[in-house]
């Protein structure tokens, strides 16, 4: 068969082939019972694939735990009694315990509390379901708003109800009004501008076909003009009889104002003025023009009070959509999942007890195994290499040989060309003589060293 074929081969260059079948076992034995290999590993498929889901699960869960022990925000105490909360979260919510931990991490590293880490987490996860986002994602946000307004906004669900509620009335999703949020918040809230008014502006805005980014982009861009405005804006804003002042804006509030500019405008229009014509000279940009040609129009102005009036009223909005996407057959399944994480994290943590020792004890004699494989087959190259030479040499004698020499001369070339091919078969017995008993050896030490754990 192929090994002895092998071997034949070999024998033919005058190798003794000893050392080297103890090295090489024939490919009949390398495949001598494998179906019986095949249909017990088939058995054991099962049981490979849950002990890797508990190791994913236990390791998951704890690598997020260990950047939240970064922190240093609790002992350890407080580290697993956080864990053990997240755990069962996750019976409650389509959500890994894992990317609650995720979401916790972000809100300690934003400011929020130790002990009330995990009820943001819940909220972030719920806000993250129906706002089809992510629980990270929604803890951004959340940790934005509740930094830059403080307890003007009141609390973690407060600000999700919120956010749902501008999603449901504008034409924008949880994961943009996150992305979005952050551009406009410092200067909306410096000004005396709520977080209600940002996000009754921004669902009528996008609406209107503004997207998130835009819109609050322009509103930004407003409240700067507001505060430091051009020699025209401040000579059309007198000619309307409108207070164009940061002190104005406080005092009437973002909607109060813009109310008062719609008011104004409808008057000017009325003495045949035009309105556009005015609003261009308030705003020095773009972005400012296109939000307040918006809202002060008709149709965007009622739509932005009657959307602010929803916001004051959205108190119980990020329960009530929860609970329609948590009565999903995919929710409920991963909830299902989600139940028995604790028996497979307790698997895994009984896994990884064993596994860690024994990759700690392994990589050593992986090293030193890799190392004296090098050498065996640097011998071995070294070998071919000789054997080559000796080859070539027989073909260059065996080339003159039969060309125009004498006799003598053929003779004594062929006995030197087969001193030489003589010489390279014993270099290559005896090399691989030695990585037989380099490998030997290492296999012996090796043994030796484990014995002692």
């Amino acid at each position: 068969m192929a090994g002895n074929l092998i071997g034949q081969v070999l024998l033919g260059l005058g190798l003794d082939t000893d050392a080297l079948k103890k090295q090489i076992p024939s490919i009949e034995d390398m495949f001598k019972g494998l179906g019986k290999k095949i249909i017990a590993g088939a058995s054991l498929a099962s049981v490979g694939l849950a002990i890797k889901a508990s190791i994913d699960a236990f390791s998951g869960l704890q690598d997020k735990m260990a950047l939240i022990d970064t922190l240093g925000a609790s002992d350890d105490r407080g580290i697993a009694g956080l864990k053990n909360q997240l755990i069962e979260l996750s019976k409650q919510l389509p959500i890994s315990s894992s990317e609650l931990a995720e979401a916790a991490y972000q809100g300690l590293s934003a400011g929020i509390a130790f002990d009330k880490v995990g009820a943001a987490a819940k909220i972030a996860g719920m806000g993250a379901r129906a706002g089809v986002s992510d629980t990270k994602t929604a803890m951004d946000a959340l940790t934005t708003v509740m930094n830059v307004w403080g307890e003007e906004v009141g609390d973690a669900e407060a600000v999700m109800d919120i956010f749902l509620t501008t999603q449901n009335l504008g034409k924008t999703t949880m994961g943009e009004l996150a992305a979005s949020i952050g551009g406009v918040a410092a200067t909306a809230a410096g000004m005396g501008v709520s977080f209600r008014e940002v996000s009754a502006a921004t669902a009528t805005l996008t609406l209107a076909g503004v997207n998130t980014a835009a819109s609050m982009t322009g509103l930004k861009a407003v409240l700067s003009n507001i505060a430091k405005p051009s020699q025209d804006a401040s000579a059309m804003a007198k000619e309307l009889g409108v207070d164009f002042s940061v002190a104005a804006l406080q005092s009437q509030g973002f909607a109060g104002w813009t109310n008062t500019l719609k008011e104004k405008l409808e008057e000017y229009t009325l003495k045949g003025g035009n309105a556009t014509d005015a609003n261009t000279k308030l705003w020095g940009s773009v972005e400012a023009l296109n939000v307040m040609l918006n809202l002060t129009s008709t149709e965007g102005g009622i739509k932005f009070n009657d959307f602010l009036g929803k916001m004051n009223d959205s108190a119980g909005t990020t329960q009530e959509m929860f609970g329609k996407v948590n009565d999903t057959f995919s929710s409920q399944w991963t909830i299902l999942k989600n139940q028995l994480f604790p028996v497979l994290e307790s698997l895994g943590s009984a896994f990884v007890t064993v596994l860690i020792p024994a990759m700690q004890l392994a990589g050593p004699i992986i090293k030193a195994l890799a190392e004296y494989f090098v050498t065996y087959v640097g011998q071995m190259v070294d070998s071919a290499k000789a054997i080559g030479t000796a080859f070539g040499a027989v073909g260059d004698a065996w080339s003159w040989i039969t060309g125009t020499a004498g006799l003598e001369e053929q003779a004594a070339a062929y006995l030197e060309a087969e001193k030489l091919r003589k010489a390279a078969a014993d270099k290559a017995v005896e090399d691989a003589k030695a990585a037989e008993k380099a490998i030997l050896e290492a296999k012996n030490a090796k043994w030796e060293e484990t014995k002692k754990y």
